[in-house]
C-alpha cells in the first residue's frame, strides 16, 4: 500500500494540517525548513505517515444540500452571496428546511440541488411565496407559521 506523509503542527486538540508529500524524505525537509525559524515547539511542524486511501467511488451519487440566507430589510428579503454554504452527502433526499432568527433579521433555506445556481432559484421562489403570503396574512411570522417548516433560532 502506498504512504502519504502529512504535515502537522500543535498538539492535543490545537492542532493544523499543512499539507501532504508523497515522499518522506521532502516531508522531512519541509518541516526541517519550516521550524528553522521556531522558537517553541508546541507549534512546530512535524510528519506522519498513513496509507493512502484507494476507493471506487466512481458510481456514488453525490447529493448537495444548500443553505442560502436571506437578510430582511426594508420589508423584502435580500439573498447572501454565500456560494460554498453546503453540505454534501449519499442517499435520500433531504426534506426542504426554513430556520428563521428574526431577533438578527434573517431566514435560512436548506434545498437539496445538483447546483448552486438551481438551488438559489428554489429559495427566491420560497421566499416569493412567504412574501405573497405575508401581505395576505398580515405579518412575516404568521406566513412563517404557515409555510409549515420554519424552525425559529434565537
Amino acid at each position: 500500500m502506498e504512504k502519504v506523509y502529512v504535515i502537522f503542527s500543535g498538539q492535543y486538540s490545537d492542532w493544523n494540517v499543512h499539507g501532504f508529500f508523497n515522499n518522506k524524505d521532502e516531508a522531512m525537509k519541509y518541516c526541517a525548513f519550516k521550524n528553522k525559524s521556531k522558537e517553541d515547539s508546541w507549534d512546530e511542524y512535524y510528519v506522519k505517515e498513513i496509507d493512502q486511501i484507494f476507493a471506487d467511488v466512481k458510481n456514488i451519487k453525490l447529493c448537495y444540500y444548500h443553505e442560502i440566507v436571506f437578510d430582511y430589510k426594508n420589508k423584502n428579503f435580500v439573498m447572501r452571496d454565500e456560494p460554498d454554504r453546503f453540505d454534501y452527502y449519499i442517499g435520500e433526499s433531504k426534506p426542504i428546511h426554513l430556520l428563521q432568527n428574526m431577533r438578527y433579521n434573517w431566514i435560512a433555506i436548506k434545498v437539496n440541488a445538483n447546483d448552486r445556481n438551481h438551488a438559489e432559484k428554489i429559495a427566491q421562489d420560497i421566499v416569493g411565496q412567504l412574501l405573497y403570503s405575508s401581505v395576505e396574512l398580515g405579518s412575516m411570522d404568521k406566513a412563517l407559521i404557515k409555510s409549515g417548516f420554519v424552525n425559529k433560532c434565537q
